[in-house]
């Protein structure tokens, strides 16, 4: 009988774990994709910064400028002077930025130690990337055939429960 019961209880703990993500409810591309004539663009975005002409088709672009992205970047080494012969590094990134796409934003400090038997160390940089942001269609016959997009995204967000899986 008490087999049972722990057998109600794992299936009840493992079928009960929940975790909060993320989750699109509606992707750029679908966005992207609704916008299919100049009048839907205009409506939309307003004049592009630019156009240009080759024969039928038409492209419009809107720059919006360079975004400026801070990567927090923690390096680690270890290694054991004349005592020893071991050597190693490794690097992680973790977090979001405003786009949810993974980073981290922040800073630390450097730390630093020396043992009888060998030296470790660690230490955090911030990286500094810098992405131009724009909007690229391309028009023929006031029909929209094709874009491109960089450093933007319209997709819709939310928090949804998703199931863990063991």
């Amino acid at each position: 009988m008490q087999k049972i019961y722990f057998l109600i209880l794992v299936s009840f703990v493992l079928t009960s774990c929940y975790q909060k993500v993320w989750k699109a409810t509606i992707t750029h591309k679908q966005v992207m994709e609704s916008f299919n004539t100049k009048e839907i663009i205009l409506s939309k975005f307003g004049l592009p910064t630019s156009k240009k002409t080759e024969g039928e088709y038409e492209e419009w672009f809107y720059d919006y400028g360079t975004k400026i992205i801070t990567d927090q970047q923690t390096n680690s080494a270890a290694r054991v002077n004349g005592y020893g012969a071991y050597t190693g590094s490794s690097a992680a990134t973790a977090g979001y930025n405003v786009y949810r796409n993974p980073t981290i934003v922040g800073n630390s400090n450097a730390s630093y130690g020396t043992s009888a038997y060998g030296n470790s160390s660690s230490n955090t940089r911030q990286v500094v990337k810098e992405h131009k942001t724009y909007i690229k269609f391309t028009i023929l016959n006031n029909k929209i055939i094709n874009w491109e997009t960089n450093g933007i995204d319209y997709g819709k967000y939310e928090i949804v429960k998703q199931k863990m899986h063991f």
